[in-house]
């Protein structure tokens, strides 16, 4: 018991780690590529602007990013932790990316495309559910 309960915990942190690594790498691509201009003062109307002026190859390419993003931490965690913090992860991902997207001016197509990429990813990254992780009537593990 006390294994499973490390483990997942392990699993849970190291796929959170590599979700923000990640997401770091994403960003510092988004700011390469459409960086901000020398004026930019950090206040929020001027981030907004910024989004607004996305082209639109670097939002189609941010999207496979961070559908890799969910998908690699979600295939760790799994692998080290099982199916729960796997799914803990992808809720996260999933979490920043409405975070993200409910405080800044994407185009619709982006706001549509996204969220349903990044469950996918995630979902496909955490794997089935084994049959010995289903608890049995009885509370215990299965064989």
């Amino acid at each position: 018991m006390a294994r499973s309960v490390m483990g997942g915990i392990l699993g849970f942190l190291v796929g959170m780690v590599t979700a923000l690594t990640l997401v770091i790498g994403v960003e510092v691509f988004s700011n390469l590529v459409h960086p901000f201009p020398p004026e930019f003062d950090q206040s929020h109307e001027q981030v907004c602007e910024h989004v607004r002026r996305y082209p639109v190859w670097v939002l189609g390419t941010v999207i496979p990013l961070w559908s890799f993003t969910a998908w690699c931490s979600s295939w760790i965690a799994r692998r080290l932790g099982g199916w729960s913090p796997a799914v803990i992860v992808v809720a996260l991902c999933l979490a920043a990316v409405g975070l993200n997207l409910w405080m800044l001016p994407y185009p619709t197509w982006f706001e549509v495309l996204i969220p349903v990429c990044v469950l996918l990813a995630g979902w496909w990254g955490c794997g089935p559910r084994r049959r010995s992780e289903v608890p049995d009537a009885h509370g215990g593990e299965t064989c």
